[in-house]
């Protein structure tokens, strides 16, 4: 009779530590659909509007980095009035030459 009570209560156990583990597995999953979900966004937007690719090297910036800019130019304008005048000037010396 004792054993018997005793496997009811693993039982019990097992069944709750796999509803629990069921709810863990879930909420991984949901995470994983979230993160995808999140990154196809971003990658949409950038093919949009054409924000790829980057350059490595600052000094050297690609059509993709000055429509970067000009987008946080734009962004940045909170008066009407004001405008940015976004210009890119090329760098006469590498970082590399200026002692860094």
């Amino acid at each position: 009779m004792l054993n018997l009570i005793k496997i009811g209560l693993a039982f019990a156990l097992a069944s709750l530590i796999v509803g629990v583990a069921t709810v863990a597995g879930l909420f991984a999953v949901f995470y994983l659909i979230s993160q995808a979900l999140v990154y196809s966004a971003e990658i949409a937007a950038v093919r949009y509007a054409e924000l790829w690719p980057r350059a490595l090297d600052q000094n050297r910036p690609t059509a993709a980095d000055v429509r970067v800019q000009a987008l946080l130019a734009r962004e940045q304008e909170r008066i009407p009035a004001a405008r940015l005048d976004l210009r890119f000037v090329p760098s006469e010396s590498s970082p590399t030459a200026s002692g860094w």
